[in-house]
């Protein structure tokens, strides 16, 4: 058994703000709901996720690349998700974006909103994206990625045995964005996840793990305490 993933939807934006609202997505019944977010000209620790079902969000990893000027986000839902059309709204009161790129991903066959871990990294130009996590993935656990770089699109390749989910290789201009997502929904085993090329421009990247349907949780907490709180990553 292994989990299935899925786009919602991929919105992107060059609006001076600090309010960012994705295009209309559908999920079905009792999707995990995780969403990454690449904003330029952020590095606010308050970033906040709205959702129009009022699933709630949890900011669970923020890194910042670029000397610090742009910031890639994730966020789970706190809830699984209904069969109804939806949108979510990305929030940085306080130090406005000058854009963002939204990724929302549906994720099914997972073990509710668990995660066992998220860590994150950033780099140089020059290099290839790579993140290392706290502990190695269990095998038949699920993974998600996201680079955001200053490139449109991203233009980067998947890890060994990671797919771009649904094509999600995209970007903005003014100043030039670029986000890619990645999954892999089974085999992996090792602790550190790395980009297959390397990146044309300075970048941040968020890896996170996913229970499958049926494995244990180790701890009650629905962020599976374990991995997440044995990490590098911070918000």
């Amino acid at each position: 058994m292994a989990i299935a993933v899925a786009s919602g939807v991929s919105t992107t934006s060059t609006a001076n703000t600090n309010s960012y609202a994705s295009g209309s997505f559908t999920p079905a019944a009792n999707d995990l709901l995780i969403v990454f977010v690449v904003a330029d000209g952020t590095d606010t620790v308050a970033a906040t996720l709205a959702d129009s079902q009022g699933l709630g969000f949890t900011l669970m990893a923020r890194t910042t690349y670029n000397s610090a000027a742009d910031s890639v986000y994730c966020f789970v839902a706190t809830k699984l998700a209904a069969n109804a059309a939806m949108t979510v709204t990305f929030d940085c009161t306080g130090n406005n974006a000058t854009g963002a790129n939204i990724y929302v991903a549906r994720v099914s066959g997972a073990e509710g909103v668990y995660i066992r871990q998220i860590s994150t990294g950033s780099g140089a130009g020059g290099t290839a994206p790579a993140v290392v996590m706290p502990n190695a993935f269990i095998t038949s656990n699920g993974g998600l990625g996201c680079v955001g770089n200053g490139a449109n699109p991203a233009a980067c390749t998947a890890p060994a045995s990671w797919t771009e989910t649904n094509g999600v290789d995209t970007g903005h201009n003014t100043p030039p964005t670029g986000q890619e997502c990645v999954n892999r929904l089974s085999g992996e085993t090792g602790s550190t996840i790395t980009w297959a090329a390397t990146s044309g421009t300075a970048w941040g990247a968020i890896v996170v793990e996913v229970y499958v349907a049926g494995n244990g949780i180790v701890s009650p907490d629905p962020f599976g305490m374990s991995g997440f709180f044995g990490g590098s990553s911070s918000v």
